[in-house]
């Protein structure tokens, strides 16, 4: 586990490969995995304990491999971020990528002092990228004397007595020490800027089929950690479904949020039913009216999916795509929410209603209109795309207005009804080039099916949070899909 709770990780260290290698035969490992274990020796001294410090280092990305899903995980996983500047990071896009996507997936109002540079290299300021010029570095080079170019401390390893190994271990201790405070303090705070959870009211988190048994264990470790209770402490009786039921709704009233951790498996059938344990929980759940957070991996295809029940379990509304870690935090922040936190914001003695685009083209107008009127009736405000202005034609001024809305929303929906499945593919496209200017990803993010349906082909993304709403389903059945979609809508 990491010194703080609900992080993978304490510290990801971001590198350039070319930087690892190791310099001449004597030499047995490269310069950052030798840096990597010293700062963790040092980190864990002060910490006070063997392994009180998890540090991420990427051994076995390759030049010319592609940035893998479980690597980006990993990256918004990190308390911290610690990049080792020098020309073969400026030069990898693998290494920008992994800053831009910490940067990003900060939490909002978090204090500065998350990202710690370690120049290794003689590079002028002026050349950094402007978020990290202000940065104070850990200068871990030294210039050029005496005929000797410029060059990184103890390039050839840590030889005590040599020139270089003090001026080494004088910076990187007080590194140690600048991430230790960090370290610490969001520890004790929860998230920088923000504050421990308020609630001692216990989760009722379901119980999940057996291939996700170390999901669940790492979710109680982290309610725990937390200071959150997990109910319930055993099982409830399979064999009787009303037993089952009468247990379970004895624990929902006490329980802030229901949790779900979903897999492609139904699991095993409820007795005297034809559908499965995860289905019976959820319904319980939801006619008790308790907030329900559920989770399945990105990993599901849930078209491949064929028992019909559970399909359209994983397809609920309150179902979260995402990576296992992102998960967890959304735990933490809905069990952080005011118990009159909803679906719209404060300013001042108003409230501000939940900004949703409804996303279109020209032949599905009319169902745009109808899904804005019941966003409007469930007290969200709609925008819709701009109308081209025949006296000014200009495409650049309908550019700049899609990548607003897609900023400001809190919420998309893409019509997908008479229009082609490129096209909407190119829509959620848009939304996700915009997500790296967006301080958070929009909270509910929906494709809206509409006739035809026996033509419609496949979008074949995996996008986090997407989910399909569709309308052929029936009127009554849209409407309860979008007022779940507009409950989501938690600034």
């Amino acid at each position: 586990m990491a010194f703080v709770p609900g992080y993978s990780s304490d510290v990801f260290v971001s590198y350039a490969h070319v930087d690892d290698e190791p310099l001449g035969p004597e030499v047995e490992h490269g310069w950052v995995t030798t840096f990597v274990d010293a700062l963790r020796t040092s980190l864990n001294k002060k910490l006070g304990k063997r392994d009180a410090c998890r540090i991420w280092q990427d051994h076995g990305l390759q030049v010319g491999e592609n940035v893998t899903p479980q690597l980006m995980e990993a990256v918004r996983g990190a308390a911290t971020f610690v990049l080792i500047w020098t020309r073969g990071f400026q030069e990898s896009a693998w290494c920008a990528r992994e800053k831009d996507a910490f940067l990003r997936h900060l939490p909002m109002g978090a204090q500065p002092g998350r990202v710690f540079l370690v120049e290794a290299a003689q590079i002028e300021r002026n050349e950094r990228p402007p978020e990290l010029r202000d940065l104070k570095e850990s200068r871990l080079w030294a210039p050029e004397e005496h005929g000797r170019p410029s060059h990184t401390l103890c390039e050839a390893g840590l030889i005590k007595g040599h020139a270089e190994y003090d001026q080494f271990f004088t910076e990187l201790l007080a590194l140690a020490a600048r991430l230790e405070a960090v370290l610490r303090a969001l520890k004790a705070g929860g998230e920088p800027g923000g504050r421990p959870i308020p609630t001692t009211s216990p989760v009722l988190l379901a119980e999940p089929t057996d291939d996700l048994e170390t999901e669940r264990k790492s979710l109680i470790q982290y309610l725990d950690q937390c200071g959150v209770p997990a109910l319930p402490d055993g099982l409830y009786p399979r064999e009787d479904p009303g037993a089952f039921q009468k247990a379970m709704e004895k624990h929902l009233p006490s329980c802030k949020l229901f949790i779900q951790l979903l897999s492609g498996i139904p699991g095993r059938e409820v007795p005297g039913r034809d559908y499965g344990f995860p289905r019976f929980q959820f319904d319980i759940a939801k006619r008790a009216g308790k907030d329900i957070l559920q989770w399945h991996a990105q990993s599901v295809v849930v078209d491949a999916v064929t028992d019909p029940d559970h399909k359209r379990l994983l397809r609920e509304a309150t179902v979260r795509v995402e990576g296992f870690e992102d998960f967890k935090r959304e735990v933490k922040r809905r069990l952080s929410e005011e118990p009159n936190q909803g679906r719209a914001r404060k300013s001042g003695g108003r409230q501000i209603p939940a900004f949703v685009f409804v996303d279109h083209e020209k032949d599905d107008e009319d169902l745009a209109g109808d899904i804005g009127k019941t966003l409007q009736q469930l007290g969200a405000a709609v925008s819709f795309p701009a109308l081209e202005d025949s006296r000014d034609p200009d495409p650049k001024k309908a550019r700049e207005d899609l990548e607003e809305t897609l900023r400001d929303c809190y919420g998309l929906i893409v019509v997908y009804g008479n229009t082609t499945a490129n096209w909407a593919r190119s829509q959620l496209r848009e939304y996700l080039k915009v997500l790296a200017h967006r301080p958070s990803p929009v909270r509910a993010l929906a494709v809206f099916l509409g006739p035809p349906k026996e033509t419609k082909q496949r979008l074949n993304m995996l996008v986090p949070n997407l989910r399909e709403i569709d309308c052929t389903a029936g009127r009554e059945e849209t409407a309860a899909r979008l007022r779940e979609f507009v409950g989501q809508l938690r600034p």
